[in-house]
């Protein structure tokens, strides 16, 4: 029979026992690495969202602007939207242009395109509207030249009301119907006595 050194067997015991805890080592860090990963993955996709809803807010921020400032296109103009503005714990940036010509300055009916940027930590999300201005109506020419008639001195000098009760100058009766007459091709406005 052989006899085997108990020093041996003590040593493949040792060899055994530290490969495991090795193993378990390798486990635990392993489980860490993805834990870390996972949260950093939810930290990014958080601030993304954040990101998203601070440039929601730039663009409603910019329709205050327009809506409160008749004098918009002159005043913000190209370059002179707000840039890099701290809001909640990031960042927002508004930009404009005008895709017809380049130049939001000019042209009061010219689309516009509004850009939102909101920035939180390394995430930037971008959101862009266009705005296109609705001409106005041409009964509003036409309510503006009846207002300008109604109003315009006639030949003595004095603005001429119209009767309480008479058709407007510009609207008048459909024509076609019974008692409704068509309206004559002359001028709108009626001279003096």
């Amino acid at each position: 029979m052989f006899h085997v050194p108990r020093s041996r067997h003590r040593g493949s015991a040792y060899v055994l026992v530290l490969s495991a805890s090795l193993l378990v080592a390798v486990i635990g860090i392993s489980a860490l690495m993805a834990a870390r990963i996972q949260h950093r993955a939810a930290a990014g996709t958080d601030d993304m969202a954040e990101a998203r809803v601070y440039a929601r807010s730039a663009l409603e921020i910019a329709l205050h602007h327009i809506s409160n400032d008749p004098a918009w296109r002159t005043t913000y103009g190209n370059s002179n939207w707000p840039k890099n503005q701290p809001i909640g714990n990031g960042t927002y940036t508004i930009e404009a242009v005008d895709p017809a010509d380049g130049d939001v300055t000019t042209g009061s009916l010219d689309p516009v395109e509004l850009t939102g940027i909101g920035t939180m930590g390394l995430a930037t999300q971008k959101i862009k509207v266009r705005l296109e201005a609705d001409p106005p109506p041409l009964y509003a020419h036409y309510e503006r030249v009846a207002n300008q008639c109604r109003h315009s001195p006639n030949q003595t000098g004095y603005a001429e009301p119209l009767p309480i009760g008479s058709p407007h100058p510009l609207h008048p009766p459909r024509p076609g119907r019974a008692g409704n007459p068509r309206p004559s091709r002359g001028s709108t406005c009626r001279s003096g006595p």
